[in-house]
């Protein structure tokens, strides 16, 4: 789900640790110091011919299950004030001064991101339109949250959590999907949305770890 290191010091971390398949998304963080989308494409290369599955607006399919994958950056619209949300981010959140957008490298912006999470969300639209017809079971796998639901309480209504999670519990709901797994957040959650299970379990920053992250946890598919 993302936020693992940042540039390409994840993939040798999952290389030392993970000798089985590994679905991999990135975060915000790994783009750091990098450039979207030329830094998916030298991440790919780098797993090439590895148990390393990078998916951005890619799909996998492991024992007849589906996996959807992709960053899934917000829409800014969960407060219903994209624009407010947008420039809250933009001089909040370090993002959009230590990721760049190739092939100019200018500065990421909030309307960048916006566009992004537009893009992921029409493939992930098209792709589970397709999948329910197939009636395969389909696990969704994204580092921005589906919902405010997974939003720490006590930053519910603070409008920088626009840059967090998007409102997208009717599109959850209704994408039929067995499981959506994501990340981003620094709390862990287990809720349902329709018959879809949302679930996050993150370890938490090095030096402020997740008291609550469940290191050898098991999603029965």
């Amino acid at each position: 789900m993302g936020d693992i290191h940042v540039g390409k010091k994840s993939i040798e971390w999952i290389k030392t640790r993970f000798p089985d398949q590994v679905i991999y998304v990135l975060g915000n963080h790994e783009y750091y110091g990098r450039a979207f989308p030329k830094h998916i494409q030298d991440l790919k290369q780098l797993i090439a011919d590895t148990n390393i599955h990078l998916l951005e607006n890619d799909c996998l399919v492991i024992n007849d299950v589906t996996f959807l994958g992709c960053t899934l950056w917000t829409n800014f619209k969960l407060f219903g004030e994209p624009k407010i949300a947008g420039y809250e981010a933009t001089q909040t959140m370090t993002d959009y001064r230590k990721i760049r957008v190739s092939p100019d490298y200018r500065k990421l912006r909030s309307l960048d991101t916006a566009i992004i999470h537009q893009k992921s969300l029409s493939w992930l639209s098209e792709e589970i339109k397709q999948l329910k017809t197939m009636r395969s079971k389909v696990v969704i796998v994204t580092h921005h949250a589906p919902s405010k639901r997974s939003i720490p309480h006590p930053y519910q209504e603070d409008m920088l959590s626009a840059a967090y999670a998007s409102h997208l519990d009717p599109f959850v709901a209704n994408s039929h999907a067995t499981v959506w797994v994501h990340g981003h957040v620094h709390e862990e959650y287990d809720y349902a949305i329709g018959n879809t299970r949302v679930i996050c379990n993150p370890r938490g920053y090095p030096d402020e770890p997740n008291e609550r992250f469940i290191p050898d946890l098991v999603i029965e598919i």
